[in-house]
């Protein structure tokens, strides 16, 4: 016969006995040792609700393993590595089956590895690590302008409509838009000469257009990064480990020593808009701006890193666009791509790397053609309609992004936004 609630991992002394009218009998005394419990078992990880810094995360405790559960949680990283890095507790829950709760201060657009636990006293069991995205900073508060978009077309479009893609939210909320368009990608209306079309473009890069893409580590992060008129200065950093990249020793990254005081003062140089020279990262080393297949390098004149007569790869800048093209090359990672036109295809992200031109030339406005009014959107996919005479003829374009809620209410979660426009 079956009996339950024994303790566990404890000497158990026992007899068995038999009555009739007169007495019982007994056996003599019998023992046995409980097992220990084992770790609980933790199924099926689920991510709900996921916002840009927050989800609800949980899982299935199918087993508490032989023991009383303790408690269950979630545990997540933004990497494989660091996925138990910050754990949390789903209070008061000590129960097997399924189990949700919200977790914050998830990383922004950032793929989040996670899985569930569950504790006893021998121990603590996790689910199968799974995975999911947050979503982007674009827009759950405040305002948004966005980079310059290339239609392709010299001769300029008409552009018709404006419309987000997204979630709504709870409670009273709104979504705006003013809408500029130019003739140029500085938002100049000169064309064809656009002010900044000459001379060595330099400033700080784009707040909206930093990324560059390297097979092996992903996305890099120019954010940090400047061009000044004679070299490239600051860092970059890795996205998915947090790495740096010096660009230069005169500017190195917190806490970097970067080889300087080995292989001497090390710099990206610019020369008219070409870049020459080497960056450094520790792990992977020297990282070349310029080259030839036939082993030649860049080399120092005493001033700038000069790139050989006929490079097979080299990163540029346009000085009309700001935007950085072509390729870098490390011996170990391969190639690192500036622009998404370097390759044959993209997938879903046109990325690059381009100077900040600044927006002081480009005029954001509303229906009535000045700052004061604005494009309401009544829900996600909903088109909004552009006043086209304000947009003749035009070929590059950006929005200013508009975001406000009433008290109590979720602000919208907006995912992408789409302009329509025609030849």
């Amino acid at each position: 016969m079956p009996f339950n609630s024994l303790p566990s991992n404890t000497l158990i002394y026992y007899a068995g006995y038999a009555t009739n009218a007169s007495a019982t009998g007994y056996s003599s005394d019998g023992t046995f040792t409980t097992s220990a419990p084992g770790a609980p078992t933790v199924t099926s990880p689920t991510a709900t609700s996921i916002t840009s810094v927050t989800a609800i995360l949980g899982a299935n405790v199918t087993s508490n393993g032989g023991g009383s559960i303790t408690a269950v949680g979630t545990c997540w990283g933004t990497s494989l590595a660091t996925v138990t890095s910050t754990c949390s507790i789903d209070n008061g829950d000590t129960s097997t089956g399924v189990y949700t709760m919200q977790v914050t201060g998830l990383t922004a657009s950032s793929t989040i590895y996670y899985e569930g636990y569950a504790t006893n006293s021998s121990g603590t069991g996790y689910s199968a690590y799974s995975t999911f995205s947050t979503l982007s900073l674009l827009a759950e508060n405040g305002s948004l302008v966005s980079g310059v978009f290339d239609t392709g077309y010299p001769n300029g479009v008409q552009f018709n409509s404006i419309m987000w893609q997204g979630t709504q939210g709870i409670g009273s909320s709104s979504v705006q838009f003013q809408f500029a368009a130019a003739n140029c990608a500085n938002g100049s209306l000169n064309y064809p000469s656009c002010s900044s079309a000459t001379g060595t473009i330099a400033g700080s890069i784009d707040p909206v257009n930093y990324w560059a893409w390297n097979d092996t580590l992903g996305w890099l992060n120019f954010s940090t990064a400047a061009v000044a008129t004679t070299s490239l200065n600051h860092w970059a950093t890795v996205q998915s480990t947090g790495d740096y990249i010096a660009l230069d020793c005169a500017t190195l990254p917190p806490g970097g020593t970067n080889n300087c005081a080995a292989d001497g003062n090390f710099t990206v140089s610019d020369n008219s808009n070409n870049l020459a020279g080497f960056a450094w990262n520790d792990t992977y080393g020297w990282i070349s701006f310029c080259g030839n297949s036939s082993g030649g390098a860049s080399t120092w004149n005493g001033t700038n890193w000069v790139c050989p007569s006929s490079p097979t790869y080299e990163v540029t800048v346009n000085a009309s666009t700001g935007q950085f093209s072509g390729w870098a090359w490390n011996d170990i990672l391969g190639w690192i791509s500036f622009n998404c036109s370097n390759t044959t295809s993209c997938g879903s992200s046109n990325y690059y790397v381009q100077v900040d031109v600044g927006s002081s030339s480009w005029s954001f406005i509303g229906p009535d053609g000045t700052s004061n009014t604005y494009y309401t959107a009544a829900g996600p996919n909903t088109p909004v309609p552009l006043v086209g005479v304000n947009y003749n003829n035009d070929r590059y374009y950006r929005y200013k992004l508009f975001l406000s809620k009433s008290a109590g209410a979720t602000s919208p979660i907006i995912n992408n936004i789409v302009v329509n426009w025609s030849p």
